[in-house]
């Protein structure tokens, strides 16, 4: 098997660009891919929940209880009311679809979560 030693370090990802790997539809041989390919298989077939939810907080308050019904463990920035500055408190998740942000001190903004 041949194996590449060295190589240009190339950052820049174009949609012309390809990868390198094993084609399972043609005996495994080994195929060139390019970029804009892969993206379109992806669009097609990935199963990516991108749903967002955001939770206002309206009263100032340093404990804030979200349920979010996303099925799963999301990200969190939390933003406050005054300035929108973005905050941070201990999250704590009760299940998939559930969790409590504590703050050292009480206060109302929103919570995205993702």
């Amino acid at each position: 098997m041949a194996r590449i030693n060295t190589y240009v370090k190339d950052t820049n990802l174009t949609d012309s660009d390809s990868l390198i790997g094993t084609d399972a539809d043609k005996n495994n041989i080994t195929s060139n891919f390019p970029l804009s390919g892969i993206k379109t298989y992806i669009e097609t077939n990935a199963n990516i929940n991108g749903e967002t939810t955001t939770f206002v907080q309206s009263s100032a308050s340093a404990t804030w209880n979200i349920t979010h019904n996303l099925d799963k463990f999301p990200a969190v920035t939390i933003v406050e009311d005054t300035d929108n500055d973005v905050v941070f408190g201990d999250i704590s998740y009760t299940d998939s679809n559930n969790l409590t942000i504590t703050f050292s001190a009480a206060f109302s903004g929103k919570a995205f979560l993702n």
